[in-house]
């Protein structure tokens, strides 16, 4: 950096020229034999001037001279005018243009860059997520509902067949379609639509972007992520599950339910069975499989979660309390059926007509004979 002449310096330089300028006229005149007091005094002034001179011009650099400022002077310089530099090197690069990424890009594909940087999900989740569920066709649900239902990768064609065998109803040409056909067809799907709407709202939420313990994870269907060897521990637990489930239907044969009943003030118990079919045996292994899935399947509804349906299966879920309750419906029956068949025994027809060639009146009861029996229905 360098520093201009300041007022003292510019003086002192004058002062320099004149004792300079004194000094040569002195020695340019002839010599005298003496020397007048008056002369000794200029002289010893002009001298004292250009030493005084010489002393500013030493202690104070010249307009050429430079000085070298070091990182820590040009902080402070730049910090006196309200500017921090951490960097000088910063200083000297050179200024970028912020673009704008979305700049003139079509809204739609900026939904789905945005939706993807909130949650880290893909195109598939974006369009799942906008997908409206109530204007899917009911026959597209009905279809979807049972590939799931089967397992299998069914054909739209041999869906539609299970479809119609299922619910007893002809789906060649929905718009012939009777009212009660359409009511069959859309309680069929009632309960995936629910569950389609609820598994959803999964694709809102983010997923997990950071691994902080540096662990191998998996992502799970609802989005969540959990380490490997957990999962893997999952698996291998669930797969043993199952295969004991496999075992355990299989061995079902038949369910046996003891009842008391009241005879003329006597006590007696009977055993009855009932014989589980290849049909009994793949509903427990679906209902079991997934405890959780089949909890949200029954009781789960569009008006909220029945929790006294729930209550009262898990109550039954007792074999003492199942029994207790069976014989109390199945007693009841048995005396309101024994009830009827006693009164219509007694309404016996004194008609004159003819008796019929079995020994009755026409139109009449024979009443010594037995009843054929009755049939008792109940939900457990």
């Amino acid at each position: 950096m360098a520093f201009g002449i300041n007022k003292e310096m510019e003086s002192a330089l004058e002062n320099t020229a004149t004792a300079e300028a004194t000094a040569t006229q002195t020695a340019a005149a002839e010599p005298t034999a003496t020397t007048t007091e008056e002369s000794v005094e200029t002289t010893a002034e002009a001298t004292n001037a250009a030493e005084a001179s010489n002393d500013i011009i030493a202690n104070h650099p010249t307009s050429t001279d430079e000085v070298a400022l070091n990182d820590d002077q040009v902080r402070s310089y730049f910090k006196s005018k309200g500017r921090e530099v951490e960097n000088l090197d910063d200083l000297f690069q050179e200024k970028v243009k912020e673009v704008n990424p979305y700049e003139g890009i079509n809204p739609e594909l900026k939904a789905i860059l945005d939706y993807n940087k909130e949650t880290g999900r893909g195109l598939s989740d974006y369009q799942k997520l906008q997908q409206n569920i109530d204007e899917i066709p009911v026959l597209d649900l009905a279809v979807a509902k049972a590939k799931e239902e089967t397992g299998m990768d069914l054909s739209a064609e041999d869906a539609q067949a299970y479809i119609e065998d299922v619910l007893g109803i002809d789906l060649s040409d929905l718009k012939d379609l009777s009212s009660v056909d359409k009511i069959k067809l859309n309680k069929f799907v009632k309960e995936y639509k629910a569950e389609l709407k609820i598994s959803q709202e999964k694709y809102k939420t983010p997923l997990a972007t950071e691994n902080v313990s540096g662990k191998e994870m998996v992502t799970l269907a609802d989005g969540q992520q959990v380490e490997k060897t957990i999962f893997d521990e999952h698996q291998r637990t669930r797969q043993a599950y199952i295969e004991e489930m496999k075992v355990a239907v299989d061995s079902v044969a038949k369910t046996s339910l003891s009842m008391e009943f009241d005879n003329n003030g006597k006590k007696e118990v009977s055993t009855y069975e009932y014989e589980h079919d290849k049909e009994d045996k793949k509903n427990m292994f679906a209902l079991t499989e997934d405890v959780d899935q089949t909890v949200a399947k029954l009781f789960r509804t569009e008006k909220g979660f029945d929790h006294q349906g729930l209550a009262k299966g898990i109550w039954r879920l007792d074999p003492k309390n199942w029994e207790k309750e069976v014989s109390a419906i199945v007693n009841k029956a048995v005396a309101e059926n024994t009830e009827r068949l006693l009164q219509n025994e007694n309404n016996i027809n004194y008609s004159r007509n003819r008796i019929a060639s079995n020994g009755n009146a026409s139109g009449s009861k024979d009443i010594f004979e037995k009843p054929r029996g009755f049939g008792v229905q109940f939900g457990i």
